[in-house]
């Protein structure tokens, strides 16, 4: 294949999730972890004495804002103290 040649981009089709396809999906997920994985989930629910599903949807959503702030030209990252910080994650 020359240099000006590209090969064909293949598109692949993901679910989407937003509200119009939560009415579609069921309320659990099968997740398959790494035993170090299992293990992190662990520590985090006993030092935060929270649910799998709590430390699920915290994680959402602090990747969502992570995300969210990279797209809008933001860095994320730890600060050493709060006084630089534009956003603060509470409720750990």
């Amino acid at each position: 294949m020359s240099a000006e040649q590209k090969p064909a981009e293949t598109k692949v089709k993901r679910p989407k999730f937003g509200p119009s396809s939560m009415v579609r999906m069921s309320g659990r997920i099968n997740l398959d972890m790494t035993p170090e994985a299992a293990g992190l989930l662990g520590d985090l629910m006993d030092s935060t004495e929270s649910s799998a599903s709590d430390v699920f949807r915290r994680a959402l959503a602090m990747y969502k804002a992570a995300v969210d702030a990279h797209r809008d030209g933001k860095s994320v990252g730890v600060a050493t103290s709060p006084d630089v910080l534009e956003t603060e994650f509470v409720g750990f």
